[in-house]
């Protein structure tokens, strides 16, 4: 019996531990604290995939981590984007605004599901509604594919308006706001200072211009930025990435991710 004892806790120990791992490594058994319930309300009541989703998105994932082989494991264990429970998670946390945030964990996702994360976050973006658009964008920050450079860069000249009716019943006199093109110049400025390091002219700004920065300013750091993009330097910078999500063996994923490119007028 003693023997048999042993042997039983043997084998439990690292189903006891699997249990725990959470991160592609099945159920996560961690303690929902209030803390959580508030970046996050809901992990109230969530079990098993559901949970373990939430808590990867909100609390775990870590987009500067999005190209390495482990965290790609992870992601593809935890979020299949042909489920639709899956999508239609990610896109509720696409739609949702502060204080419940998941950018961090949702810049991973996108990024680490290579060709098809791309071609989800560009799916979002065109069937709308408006508001998630800017938070799309965002989630291409950490994507290392040709298109989604091309993507950002063709939605400078998108003058559409990205509303926030929250903010805007709120904001002092001044308040406009942002449009696809703000939201892409956000992103492009960020990604080119802190992942190619490239040095931006100063008219380029800092891409943090808010609503209540007037239009004619943020105009003018957008042209500015395209100058620059569209100089030896610039497209220097982009030619450094050179794998397509379009590259490899011909399929109905490709077929429909260069249907919707076309579409979204990205060439």
């Amino acid at each position: 019996m003693r023997r048999l004892a042993l042997l039983f806790l043997l084998c439990a120990v690292p189903a006891l531990a699997q249990d725990k791992e959470g991160l592609g490594g099945g159920p996560d058994d961690r303690p929902v604290t209030d803390g959580m319930l508030q970046q996050c309300p809901d992990l109230a009541g969530a079990k098993g995939k559901k949970k373990a989703q939430l808590l990867a998105l909100y609390f775990d994932l870590d987009w500067k981590k999005a190209g390495d082989a482990a965290t790609q494991r992870d992601v593809r264990a935890l979020f299949d984007l042909g489920s639709a429970d899956d999508r239609a998670l990610l896109e509720k946390s696409l739609a949702e605004k502060a204080p419940h945030r998941s950018q961090g964990g949702l810049r991973a996702v996108i990024a680490a599901e290579g060709s098809s994360g791309l071609f989800f976050a560009l799916g979002v973006f065109e069937k709308g509604p408006a508001e998630v658009r800017g938070r799309v964008l965002d989630s291409l920050f950490a994507v290392r594919l040709v298109e989604g450079w091309s993507f950002l860069v063709h939605c400078l000249d998108d003058k559409a308006a990205v509303p926030d009716h929250k903010a805007a019943a709120e904001a002092p006199l001044g308040y406009a706001d942002l449009r696809v093109c703000d939201h892409a110049h956000r992103t492009l400025v960020a990604r080119l200072e802190t992942q190619e390091k490239a040095a931006l002219p100063a008219e380029v700004g800092n891409g943090r211009g808010g609503s209540l920065t007037k239009i004619e300013a943020r105009d003018a750091q957008i042209a500015a930025l395209k100058k620059w993009l569209e100089g030896d330097t610039g497209k220097a910078v982009l030619g450094r990435t050179r794998e397509s999500a379009l590259d490899g063996p011909d399929s109905d994923a490709k077929k429909q991710g260069r249907e919707l490119l076309e579409r979204l007028g990205v060439k």
